[in-house]
């Protein structure tokens, strides 16, 4: 069950594995991240309000099946104004308005293939996510039963 998540602990550089879900500004801070050098920042852009930056592969593409049952952990924090949200086609979680950095360990089953990493402000302010991991938990269920139906 490995994490499908490419650049979870934010230290690659640039965003390219996190492009912008509507008109928002996505950089890596380095601004007492979590772990390591830098974390993921989404921020306001004046005029595009609830900015959201996805999980991707790259190019766009989504990675995780829908129906399958999705295990995600990680760290959030917002700028002591706005709180951080993880949204699929639901609202996963709700992170709470303060600069310390909160740990989250979901699941659920997916319904889209898209995970958003988002914040619902209309002003200045961001949101920030380090040490991400997304774990596929059918795929890993139904190769441990195929490999345990084999053995016998």
């Amino acid at each position: 069950m490995g994490n499908l998540i490419i650049d979870g602990d934010m230290e690659l550089s640039g965003v390219t594995y996190y492009p912008p879900w509507v008109t928002s500004t996505i950089t890596k801070s380095a601004d007492s991240p979590h772990g390591g050098t830098q974390a993921l920042r989404v921020a306001w852009l004046a005029g595009n309000n609830n900015p959201a930056a996805c999980c991707s592969r790259g190019a766009g593409a989504y990675f995780f099946p829908v129906g399958h049952r999705v295990r995600m952990t990680g760290w959030a924090r917002g700028d002591g104004t706005h709180r951080p949200y993880i949204v699929d086609s639901a609202l996963r979680w709700t992170g709470s308005v303060s600069a310390s950095w909160q740990a989250f360990d979901l699941s659920w089953t997916a319904v889209t293939g898209a995970i958003l990493l988002r914040t619902y402000i209309s002003e200045a302010g961001w949101i920030e996510f380090d040490d991400l991991a997304v774990y596929d938990v059918s795929a890993s269920a139904q190769y441990y039963h195929r490999n345990c139906s084999h053995s016998h």
